[in-house]
């Protein structure tokens, strides 16, 4: 796959691709989203925290106090360490979500 200029990515993507071999799994904290980085691929998930009716808040929409939820921080963390990165990936694609130019990030 040819790689752009890395002048021209952004940090997680350069982290990615010096680190990971083209693979990284980004906590967002201040937007409150997981980034799934595979081979160029991109996916996006809700992050492991929780405001307290246990609900999660994409995006920081509602603006309430959000705590980190163990379960689902686990959930998140095994993507890694059983190497099933491709997982929400291949979900997202199969939903018919169009691929996303996310060199910037």
């Amino acid at each position: 796959m040819e790689r752009p200029n890395k002048a021209k990515i952004g940090p997680c993507n350069v982290h990615a691709e010096t680190c990971h071999g083209l693979s990284g799994l980004f906590i967002l904290e201040k937007q409150c989203v997981v980034v799934v980085l595979l081979e160029g691929r991109v996916a996006d998930m809700v992050a492991p925290y929780l405001d307290s009716h246990g609900e999660a808040d994409p995006h920081l929409r509602r603006g309430r106090p959000l705590a980190l939820n163990r379960k689902r921080y686990h959930q998140v963390r095994d993507l890694w360490v059983t190497h099933k990165l491709h997982v929400p990936i291949s979900q997202k694609l199969e939903g018919g979500a169009p691929d996303a130019d996310w060199s910037t990030l």
